[in-house]
């Protein structure tokens, strides 16, 4: 079961960066990809998804962004 939950919890954090990559493609060019991955999984421990719908996901973005080291050292 275990191994079930893991292969759940995988794809689920996957299709978190999805949206995200999706949304904020020219983020995810600048950024290449292992580090937006990185991102990704830290805001998504941030701002973990509650909706059902991962329209609005990414809405938090610019905030963390501003607020989380190192991103907050970019211009």
């Amino acid at each position: 079961i275990a191994d079930r939950v893991a292969i759940y919890a995988d794809g689920f954090y996957a299709r978190l960066e999805e949206a995200l990559m999706s949304d904020y493609s020219t983020l995810a060019e600048v950024m290449g990809e292992n580090q937006f991955s990185q991102m990704s999984q830290s805001y998504t421990h941030a701002y973990p998804s509650y909706n059902y719908s991962l329209n609005n996901f990414g809405e938090n973005l610019n905030q963390f962004l501003t607020e989380t080291l190192p991103y907050k050292k970019k211009p």
